[in-house]
Order: structure tokens, then C-alpha cells, then sequence
């Protein structure tokens, strides 16, 4: 019997030279790392060289499924785009719903590895029959809602569609990858990784079945699964009115940030209100839901604004996290700006998240005195102004005056800057933080400054539990394992929230045929934890000196918890040594030893 979950094949393509070959997966490979975020961090350590600028045609991106993508389980339809990022210059990882992970699973492929950079616009289409290359000239500079437009006419309704829009083309920093309009890998500036290699548009049509091991046992823990929706809060929550839904809890909670991390939540109550999920349905701009491949929950509003200044025809609805980062974090409480402010992030190929952090960060630097007029074009940028807002999106986009300096985030930004204004750049490892403050979701201070990539709210780590110093950390340590997990499965976090971890070992055994147990859950999770560590130590010179967070963000934490304690002990819960560097029994354990004789340690 062949592999079950898995296709065993990747797609490997080099733009330079026009290339297209198939590497055949080795069944031991795919067992350790499942696929998505993991698979491409072994793929990616090994072929990429060290110090690789990540504009360069030397640069490789992975586009990775999982064992579980277009199996018949909820929420399987999740795609994983990884490379180094010129963001933050380390790990760049990117998850997207919807339909192209499936898609591509259909055609054959468990992923791509898409290495050089063609001289003129391309995009590549993955079907059955192959990968082919195709002239994207006549879609450069098209926004990502029209290329797929056209895409679709010329290759047919049923192709499913990634692309980027001119922020990517533009190689602004932080420039993500879109599809269907509201399903977006937008995190890291992978799309300026595209546009540096002038793939516009990446297509995925197949018709093919992923096979599992045990059909049986897999429709029961559907079953299961589906069933344990009726009793879950954050599921109903997000059936009933999506994600952005969720802004009356954050605000309750102390979650989101206001003001760029400088306003109590609980003080911007009412104005918080006026742009939640509910505010938005209760206006009439919620006109429809859609859903990602194989979900039951679904979770996508589409919206509609008719009024002039902030006219959106039938988009997607802005999320949570871009109502808290164009929102919160701005001070604006006018909900069809956001619907607006979303639509446009999405066309031009924006991430929402740091988009709001760098702009946040530009409105308190004029307010400071650190920018002027002269630097901003003659914008008055305001707090709660979303004209400007709006404006600054689409400089950002073009890289337009002050845009262009927006366009590198706000790390860069404030570095060029200076006057400091690097203290209010509210990031980790040059990665805007999420829109979840540590101070009421206790674990993401160490997530967030440990996290390969930078601040991300899915890379887990939220405890509750009221433990030592000691079971803190490992509990946070498992935490962020799980979540690996779900990176590389590839699980949508909503949809398998409610698995224990045994039933998702469970789950990959009933698919893989593999006897995975819950140990290995843990196993697997830390192995692609230390890996990603290893890549941005390796390939990258960094090491615990990136693992801090924002002052600004340290100072609001409870003192129950210091933060520099709970890292100790974290460290120590990893099998790091005091300076965070992997002892080399702990990279052993794991399997790693090349990657210990590597760090030379």
C-alpha cells in the first residue's frame, strides 16, 4: 500500500530557468514533520543557503498542504507559504484558508518549492496534467480582486487562485498573498518575496482524491468533532457572526490594543462597540457568509457599504485582527471605514495586522514632533482619522512618499527615522504584534517574543491555569507545540480547537496509517519549534537576543509573572541553556543531529 495523506510529490520550479521537476517525499520525512510550516522548515533548512538576502532569486519559497488537506474533516483546506521574510529578515510563515490547498492536494502535489526569479511576469498553473508556466505581463499591476477575475475567465471557474496585487509587485515589505478576496497569507511580506520573483499568480485545478488509511475511524472523529460544536462558545460565536464578533469579549477582557498599545481596552468600551461584529450586522453592511473548503462553522462575512466616500461592493468583512489593527489601534470607530480600509488591503495585497501597527506608529511619531508635514506629503495624521487612513494605504501600496517608508514596517521605519520613535514601533523581531494583548491572554508575552517569525497569535501559548513558574512554561511549551501541529497538518485553528490532543493523534493515524500517540503530538511540535529556532540561528545570525518584547507592552504585564523569570523557565522547559541556545542532547532527542553539528554545539 502506497502513502495515505500524503501524495508523496512536490512541485519544484525555478523561475530563472524555466526548470519544472517533481521531488518524491520520502514517507519517513513526512511522518516527522506531517507537512505545512514543518515540512517546509526541513525543506527550507536544507536548500536554502545561509545569509540568502530574501529578495534575491537565491530565495526559495514552499507552498505546503498537509496530510489532512482534502480529506473529508472539518476546516482541512489551509495552505502554508513559507520562505525568509523581508520583514523581519528571519523564518516567514504564512497561513491561508479557503480553497487553493485543497486544490493543489487535488492536482497532485503535496506542495511547491519555487526557487530563481524570471525576468518578465509569470504565473505558474498546477493541474493533473503538471505545472506549466504561463506570461503574467497583461496582469502586472492588476489588483489581486481583478487578476483572479481574469484568471477565472481565461482558466475556468473551478481554478483556484493565490496571488498578489501591487504592494507585492512594488516589493513592499509587508505585502501578503490573496485569495478569493478574503483569504489571505499575509503575515511577514511574503508577497514582496513573490513580486521579487515577478510570480504574479500561482493556479491549482485537480480532480484528484487523497486517500486516507482508515475512512471508518475518520468519519466517527468527524462526527465527533461536529457534535462537540453544539456545546462550544467561541464555535457559536464564530457561526453566528464570524470573528469580528469577537471584539466585545476583547474589549471586556483588556485583550485588543488601543491607541498603539498606549489605551486601556476597557477604556474604549463604547467606542470599541461601534465597530464589532454585531455593530456591523446591526447596520445592515453584513450581506452574506462564505466558507474555506470542508467547514461547517463559516466564519467569512461579506459586507456591502453603498454610502460614496466608503463604497465596497460585496468584499469580504474585515476580521477581528484588522478591526483591532485599522481600528483599535488608530482609534477609528466608523465601521464602513474598515470595510473599506479592508477592501483596500486586500486588492492592493496588504497585511492588515502591519499595516495598522506601522501606521499606529507613524501617527504617534507626528504627534511627537518626530515626523512633520513635510515628511508626510502634507497628511495631518490623526488619531480616529480614516480618510487619512485610507490615503496612507494606498501610498503604502505604490510606495508613495511617506509610504515608501511605511512600506518597510515599522522596525525599518522607525530605524530611518530615528528621534526614538523605535520605542513605539511595537514589534517583535520586525514582525507587527497581533492583535491580542499578553496581559489578559498570560503565555503569548513568551509565544509572541520566542515565536520564530516574530509576535504571531497563532503560534499558541495562552495558559490560564493558576501553576508554578515551573509548569507555566511547559505548559506553554505544549501549547505552542499543538499549534505546530496545527500549522502542519494542516488544521484550521477554529475548526479543531475542540480536539483533544489525543483525538488529533488519533486523527493523523486514522489519515496517515502512522500509529501516532499523544507523546508524539509533543514530539513533532518541538522538533519543527527547534527547527525553525535552528533556521534563524543558522541562516539567518540571530539567537535569544531576538527573543524580547516592546517595552511599552513588558510594562503593562502583571507582576505576578516577571517576564525575564518566565523565559528563564521557559528556556529551561525547551532544553535551551541560559543563553536560549539548544543543548545538544535536547536537538539529539528530537532526531536533529545534523542540525547540532550544524550549530556546531
Amino acid at each position: 500500500m502506497g502513502l495515505t495523506g500524503w501524495i508523496g510529490k512536490i512541485g519544484e520550479v525555478n523561475l530563472s530557468t524555466g526548470n519544472i521537476s517533481s521531488l518524491q517525499l520520502d514517507e519517513t520525512l513526512c511522518g516527522r514533520y506531517l507537512g505545512g510550516a514543518g515540512l517546509a522548515a526541513r525543506l527550507l533548512y536544507d536548500r536554502l543557503p545561509p545569509g540568502t538576502d530574501p529578495l534575491s532569486p537565491n530565495n526559495i519559497v514552499a507552498v505546503m498542504t498537509g496530510p489532512v488537506t482534502g480529506t473529508p474533516f472539518p476546516g482541512v483546506g489551509r495552505v502554508s507559504f513559507c520562505s525568509r521574510s523581508p520583514l523581519t529578515g528571519v523564518w516567514g510563515e504564512s497561513s491561508m484558508g479557503g480553497y487553493f490547498g485543497q486544490a493543489l492536494k487535488a492536482a497532485g502535489y503535496d506542495g511547491l518549492l519555487i526557487y530563481g526569479a524570471s525576468e518578465k511576469p509569470v504565473y505558474l498553473k498546477v493541474t493533473n496534467d503538471g505545472i506549466t508556466l504561463h506570461d503574467a505581463s497583461p496582469l502586472w499591476g492588476l489588483d489581486t480582486y481583478e487578476t483572479e477575475r481574469v484568471l477565472k475567465k481565461t482558466h475556468g471557474q473551478r481554478s483556484q487562485i493565490a496571488s498578489i496585487g501591487p504592494a507585492g509587485e512594488n516589493l513592499v515589505h509587508i505585502s501578503g498573498i490573496h485569495h478569493r478576496g478574503s483569504d489571505t497569507a499575509a503575515r511577514c511580506g511574503l508577497g514582496a518575496v513573490l513580486g521579487a520573483k515577478r510570480l504574479k499568480a500561482l493556479i491549482a485545478e485537480g480532480d484528484g482524491e487523497v486517500a486516507v488509511a482508515d475512512p471508518g475511524s475518520l468519519a466517527e472523529l468527524r462526527g465527533a468533532l461536529i457534535s462537540s460544536y453544539k456545546n462550544d462558545a467561541w464555535v457559536h460565536t464564530l457561526r453566528t457572526g464570524g470573528t469580528a464578533w469577537g471584539m466585545g469579549l476583547a474589549l471586556d477582557l483588556n485583550d485588543v490594543p488601543v491607541k498603539n498599545w498606549n489605551v486601556e481596552a476597557i477604556e474604549w468600551r463604547e467606542q470599541g462597540e461601534k465597530i464589532s461584529g454585531q455593530a456591523m450586522e446591526n447596520a445592515g453592511l453584513v450581506v452574506g457568509r462564505t466558507s474555506c473548503y470542508r467547514c461547517p462553522i463559516a466564519c467569512r462575512r461579506i459586507v456591502q457599504v453603498d454610502e460614496s466616500a466608503w463604497q465596497v461592493s460585496k468584499s469580504a468583512g474585515p476580521e477581528y485582527e484588522t478591526v483591532g489593527s485599522l481600528g483599535a489601534m488608530l482609534m477609528i470607530d466608523d465601521p464602513r471605514v474598515l470595510c473599506k480600509a479592508n477592501e483596500l488591503c486586500n486588492r492592493y495585497g496588504i497585511d492588515t495586522i502591519s499595516c495598522g501597527g506601522t501606521v499606529a506608529w507613524a501617527i504617534e511619531a507626528y504627534e511627537r514632533g518626530i515626523l512633520s508635514k513635510e515628511d508626510t506629503d502634507g497628511l495631518e495624521l490623526r488619531w480616529g482619522d480614516g480618510q487619512v487612513l485610507l490615503e496612507l494605504i494606498e501610498r503604502i501600496a505604490y510606495r508613495r512618499g511617506i509610504g515608501n517608508i511605511l512600506s518597510y514596517g515599522s522596525r525599518a521605519a522607525a530605524k530611518q527615522v530615528g528621534g526614538g520613535s523605535e520605542v513605539f514601533a511595537i514589534q517583535v523581531k520586525g514582525l507587527e504584534l497581533a492583535m491580542h494583548h499578553p496581559r489578559a491572554m498570560r503565555g503569548l508575552e513568551i509565544s509572541y517574543a520566542t515565536g520564530a517569525r516574530g509576535a504571531s497569535h497563532n503560534e499558541g501559548g495562552t495558559v490560564h491555569d493558576e501553576v508554578s513558574l515551573k509548569e507555566r512554561a511547559a505548559l506553554i511549551a505544549r501549547s505552542v507545540d499543538r499549534a505546530l501541529i496545527n500549522a502542519s497538518a494542516v488544521f484550521c485553528h477554529f475548526t479543531v480547537g475542540p480536539l483533544s490532543d489525543k483525538r488529533v493523534a488519533e486523527v493523523l493515524t486514522a489519515v496517515t496509517g502512522h500509529n501516532y500517540v499523544q507523546d508524539d503530538i509533543y514530539q513533532i511540535g518541538s522538533r519543527i519549534w527547534h527547527l525553525r529556532r535552528a533556521f534563524n540561528m543558522r541562516h539567518c545570525g540571530i539567537g535569544s537576543e531576538a527573543d524580547t518584547l516592546p517595552p511599552r507592552v513588558v510594562a503593562q504585564l502583571p507582576a505576578d509573572t516577571p517576564f525575564d523569570d518566565l523565559l528563564a523557565a521557559y528556556y529551561h522547559a525547551r532544553g535551551l541553556d541560559i543563553r536560549g541556545v539548544p543543548i545538544r542532547r535536547t536537538l539529539e532527542n528530537l532526531g536533529l543531529k545534523d542540525v547540532a553539528d550544524d550549530l556546531r554545539i
